[in-house]
C-alpha cells in the first residue's frame, strides 16, 4: 500500500473479490514491512492482474512491481506508482496514444502506460482518462503545455485520482465535479429572426 497500511487479510479478501477474473490460486507472502509477495498458479492470472493496475483497496492504492532478484523489503522504497489522471478539454482529434504520450514527456510529466478508450464514448469526450508512471519522489505536475500545429500553445489540467483535489474536469479547487458550473451551465436561448424578402418596387 502507498499510503495507510492495511492488514493482510484486508487486501487478500479484497482483491479475491476484485480478481474474480484470475484462474487458478493466488498465494499472498507477508515479507515484512508491509511488502507483500503474490505468486500466481498460472501465468495468464498475473498477466490480467498486471495488465489493469493500478489497484485499489479500500480507497488505498495498491501498488504492484515485478518482482526483482535480491529484493529486500526492509530497504526498499517505492519510486515509481502508477497512477489514473484525467485531462479535461483535451483536443478530440489528439486524443490517441502517441500524441498523450508525447505530451507527458515533453512536459516531465510521466510515462504514458495505457489510454482508456471507453471513457472516450462513456463520458461523450468531456475529458482524455489515461494511466501514467511517475515518479512519487518528485512534485506532481498538474499542468502541462502543447503546442499545436498553427503554433499556438494550450494548456491543459491534469488531475490525479489519488492525489489531486477540487474539480477533475475544468481543474478549480473551490468545487467539485458535480457541480462545475461548465457542466451545468443554463442552456443558451437562441432568437432566430425571420427576414421576409423585400417588396418589388414597381418602375413607373
Amino acid at each position: 500500500m502507498l499510503s495507510k497500511p492495511l492488514d493482510v487479510r484486508t487486501i487478500i479478501s479484497r482483491t479475491k473479490v476484485e480478481w474474480k477474473f484470475v484462474k487458478g490460486d493466488i498465494e499472498f507472502l507477508d515479507m515484512g514491512n508491509h511488502w507483500i509477495l503474490l505468486k500466481f498458479a498460472k501465468p495468464n492470472g498475473l498477466f490480467l492482474v498486471w495488465s489493469e493496475r493500478p489497484w485499489h483497496v479500500q480507497g488505498e492504492l495498491f501498488v504492484l512491481q515485478a518482482w526483482r532478484p535480491n529484493f529486500d523489503p526492509f530497504l526498499e522504497e517505492t519510486k515509481w506508482v502508477n497512477l489514473w489522471i484525467r485531462i479535461p478539454r483535451f483536443p478530440t482529434e489528439l486524443l490517441n496514444f502517441e500524441s498523450l504520450a508525447n505530451l507527458f514527456v515533453a512536459n516531465n510529466v510521466g510515462v504514458l502506460i495505457k489510454l482508456d478508450y471507453s471513457s472516450l464514448l462513456r463520458n461523450k469526450i468531456r475529458f482524455a482518462r489515461a494511466c501514467i508512471r511517475v515518479d512519487i519522489t518528485a512534485p506532481l505536475l498538474e499542468y502541462a503545455e502543447l503546442s499545436h500545429v498553427v503554433g499556438q500553445v494550450c494548456g491543459y489540467v491534469i488531475w490525479y485520482k489519488d492525489f489531486s483535489s477540487g474539480c477533475s474536469f475544468c481543474g478549480c479547487e473551490e468545487h467539485t465535479i458535480d457541480v462545475c458550473p461548465l457542466l451545468h451551465a443554463p442552456k443558451k436561448e437562441i432568437t432566430v429572426s425571420l427576414l421576409k424578402s423585400p417588396k418589388t418596387k414597381v418602375l413607373g
